[in-house]
């Protein structure tokens, strides 16, 4: 069955930022993010040789999520100047590999990825390009995750052995458990163990709070009485969409790229590593200046 490959690009490009020593091109511009993204989506198309390919990303602005709570994210520091200005050049590379952009005002990337593996996977096998744990509620016989900067693979089975419960039930885990890094509050004292035994024991969050007379501890009634409110907002707030219009699965198709574009902007970063891969080292000159790679061309300058 041929695969596509979706790409959270948002997450690597943070990811990347804080992995990767600080870079810098020849003016100066910090490019330690765009590198390391473009590596990651270069390890994509050279292992994986995926049919067809996309890469989601978040917009500027509020999303829906922050309207329903304004609280949405708020412990997060606004990005960092020296990621910011890296944007632009990562939407080049992509672009210059000739990948489909999946975006849209008011939604996050994880929502795009949502809407196209769910619309699609009854015509293709869904690989999803991430280390989210909230996109592991897509998975399914169709759907798989593979997080290539920590060599992790998800499918039913693993996330499974990872949480204890199975994916389609991780919506209710992730409410109840909540999530510090988005803000999302789910239910005081309850965490990751406690969760996946409440779901092992009710067939889902609206059972748990339902039946709450029927947990053995007191002391978890209580948080879960007290924490009612809580669990069903964070449930609203974890939920992907999956409503969102996706490219046809023609427009995705993986193409080739296009080498000048990508080799102008490795020259501009001074991104003399990829150059050599992709042989624009031989071809480019700008401005004068002429790059010397090998022995042979030093010779023939010193000639």
């Amino acid at each position: 069955m041929k695969e596509l490959y979706l790409i959270d690009a948002s997450a690597y490009i943070h990811r990347a930022f804080h992995a990767i020593a600080p870079l810098s091109a020849p003016d100066g511009a910090p490019t330690n993010a765009v590198f390391g993204f473009i590596r990651i989506l270069q390890r994509v198309i050279r292992e994986k040789s995926p049919d067809y390919i996309a890469s989601a990303f978040d917009l500027k602005g509020p999303t829906f999520r922050h309207r329903m709570y304004p609280q949405y994210k708020a412990n997060r520091p606004p990005m960092a100047g020296e990621l910011e200005v890296q944007i632009p050049f990562v939407r080049e590379a992509v672009a210059g590999h000739r990948i489909k952009f999946l975006e849209q005002e008011g939604f996050e990337a994880d929502d795009l990825i949502a809407s196209a593996a769910l619309s699609l996977r009854g015509e293709i096998k869904v690989i999803i390009v991430s280390g989210d744990k909230d996109l592991l509620q897509l998975v399914d016989d169709r759907v798989s995750l593979w997080d290539p900067m920590n060599n992790r693979f998800f499918d039913v089975e693993a996330v499974e052995k990872k949480y204890g419960i199975s994916p389609a039930r991780l919506l209710d885990y992730l409410a109840l458990t909540g999530d510090s890094a988005d803000n999302i509050p789910g239910v005081a004292g309850v965490g990751p163990k406690t969760a996946a035994a409440l779901l092992r024991q009710f067939p889902d969050l609206d059972a748990v709070l339902d039946n709450i007379d029927q947990v053995e501890k007191p002391g978890l009634r209580k948080k879960l009485a007290a924490g009612r409110e809580s669990a069903v907002l964070s449930r609203d707030l974890v939920r992907l969409r999956d409503d969102l219009v996706i490219p046809p699965l023609a427009d995705l198709i993986r193409r080739e790229p296009d080498e000048p574009a990508l080799n102008d902007l490795y020259v501009r970063l001074g991104f003399t590593s990829l150059l050599k891969e992709t042989g624009g080292h031989r071809h480019l000159s700008r401005e004068g200046f002429s790059l010397v790679a090998t022995a042979s061309e030093l010779a023939a300058v010193l000639d």
